[in-house]
């Protein structure tokens, strides 16, 4: 009898440990996707200051951020709120409106990539705002 106990006993602990690693890799993928989705914006906004506009710069920055929005959808599941220091415990509380700020953050990538160069200033200000708004609500402060 006490055998059991002990082998259950190590069988939860390190369910619990395997458990908590993936709960930090949420917080590690959040972070480094985080990362990619700014990389993206500094180029954007270096144009949107007066940079030379160039087709090639917008649509690989634009498609690289409206991936990482479709993976954010992925990354903030139930169970993982205590994953990064970053990630307010709002968003689980209001996964619905998170989800909504994240999809017209997607949109509005998206529509940078289709503005052209005479619509880039207003569609990247639009994605800014978007951006803006999530960071808002969603975001700790350091």
């Amino acid at each position: 009898m006490k055998r059991n106990w002990i082998i259950g006993a190590a069988v939860s602990l390190t369910m619990l440990g395997t458990a908590t690693a993936v709960m930090a890799g949420f917080g590690e993928d959040r972070e480094a996707t985080m990362k990619e989705v700014g990389k993206s914006m500094k180029a954007l906004a270096e144009i949107a200051k007066g940079a030379a506009y160039d087709d090639a710069i917008v649509e690989q920055n634009t498609t690289a951020m409206a991936t990482a929005f479709e993976k954010f959808g992925t990354l903030f599941p139930a169970g993982s709120e205590t994953a990064s220091k970053a990630a307010s415990p709002d968003i689980w509380a209001n996964m619905e409106d998170f989800n909504t700020l994240r999809t017209n953050a997607q949109t509005a990538a998206l529509k940078v990539q289709t503005s052209g160069q005479d619509g880039f200033k207003a569609a990247f200000g639009e994605l800014a705002a978007t951006c803006k708004a999530c960071h808002t609500k969603y975001r700790l402060a350091d």
